[in-house]
């Protein structure tokens, strides 16, 4: 399999119309996205602090960090860019496609959508239907998981289940146990 190249529109996050589009190498081990010095200075950039970084082969570099507003496929953003260095490869990280919503699909060799994660909401006070012990089976029997791990996640669900106050489970329905 190739690498992805994708095409991505690179605009100054405080003027968008200062906008340039530009070829990127998808680099899912790289954790910025690291634009060419020549567009940082086309569409006005600013550098906001100087990062030290690790290369693939060890080294330790200082790269100028701001930020810039990208749009891929419709999903726009502004994200963390590093200023690229004589004879740095242009690419798109890890940190920009997740705050764009999106992922590398190495079967599609693409970029599809993708979930952004919420690490905790306020409780939701609606009542919700408790799953029921067959339920329960069956989510045990058709899970992926190995049994150690199941079985974990079985007891931590219960335990939610009938606990003090009651709740219901983990909200991951689904799950053994749940």
């Amino acid at each position: 399999m190739g690498a992805l190249r994708t095409v991505v529109t690179v605009a100054s996050p405080a003027e968008h119309g200062r906008r340039e589009p530009i070829e990127l190498l998808v680099d899912t081990e790289a954790t910025f996205t690291v634009l060419p010095n020549d567009v940082w200075q086309r569409i006005g950039l600013e550098a906001e602090i100087t990062r030290q970084l690790r290369t693939a082969d060890g080294r330790l570099l200082e790269r100028e960090q701001g930020l810039a507003f990208l749009e891929i496929n419709g999903s726009r953003g502004t994200v963390p860019v590093v200023q690229g260095g004589e004879g740095d490869i242009p690419v798109l990280g890890v940190t920009s496609l997740e705050i764009l919503g999106l992922a590398f699909d190495p079967v599609r060799g693409e970029l599809v959508p993708s979930e952004h994660l919420y690490l905790c909401a306020a409780e939701d006070k609606r009542p919700r239907v408790r799953p029921s012990l067959r339920d329960a089976m069956t989510n045990w029997r058709e899970s992926d998981l190995p049994f150690f791990a199941k079985l974990t996640t079985a007891l931590r669900n219960y335990s939610r289940r009938f606990g003090v106050p009651p709740r219901n489970c983990c909200g991951n329905y689904g799950q053994p146990g749940c």
